[in-house]
Formats: C-alpha cells, sequence, structure tokens
C-alpha cells in the first residue's frame, strides 16, 4: 500500500458520513450504471461526483464549504508567514540594502500642484 492510499484511507475511517436514500426512475438509474461502467466508476463514486460538479457550478466562485474554511485559514496563515520571512530575508540582502541607502540620500520630491487659472 502507498502511502497516498495510505492516507486516503485514513481520510476515509475518519470521515463522518451519511446513508442517504434516493428512489428515482429506472430507465434514469439503467442509463446512470450504464455510464458508470464504461466510465470504471461505482455507483457511489459517481454519485459523489455528480454531487461536488454540482456544488461547483451552482455556488459562486469564491465560495469556501463550511468544513474548508479552517483549512483556508492555516493556509492563508501560512502564506502570510512566507512572504513575512521572504521580506525579512530579503531586507538584509546587501543590495536592497544599499538601494534603501542611495534612496535615504535622495531629497525627496514633491509632487507638482497644478496652478488654478
Amino acid at each position: 500500500m502507498t502511502s497516498s492510499e495510505h492516507d486516503s484511507e485514513k481520510e476515509s475511517r475518519d470521515m463522518d458520513y451519511r446513508k442517504v436514500i434516493v428512489n428515482m426512475p429506472k430507465p434514469l438509474l439503467d442509463t446512470f450504471d450504464l455510464v458508470c461502467r464504461a466510465k470504471f466508476y461505482t455507483r457511489k463514486e459517481a454519485i459523489k461526483q455528480a454531487m461536488r460538479q454540482f456544488i461547483e457550478q451552482e455556488m459562486p466562485e469564491d465560495w469556501i464549504p463550511p468544513a474548508m474554511h479552517e483549512y483556508e485559514k492555516e493556509t492563508l496563515s501560512d502564506y502570510m508567514e512566507g512572504i513575512a520571512l521572504g521580506a525579512a530575508r530579503a531586507a538584509q540582502h546587501p543590495e536592497v540594502i544599499k538601494a534603501q541607502q542611495l534612496q535615504a540620500q535622495k531629497p525627496p520630491t514633491l509632487p507638482k500642484q497644478k496652478k488654478n487659472e
């Protein structure tokens, strides 16, 4: 078993599941099962994929599922920390320090004001 298969299996065991029972017309289910077999999907996986696609198509582009909010916060926090560390490292770079010193030596220039006629 590969590491990713093991992680996926662990996630599957840790996930909270709900059973859904749906009545649908036999011809629709027969056609669905036919497509599942042709695409090598189990019925369960095809239904989950259809649900994901429905959510993706029907919700606004920037919508984040509630279950993903904490993950998004952590990811954003990691990005911000990386940006701060990168900025701190860049500020210590000799070329950056030299450019800052040159900039400090120049007198500040004020923007020209328009004359009222």
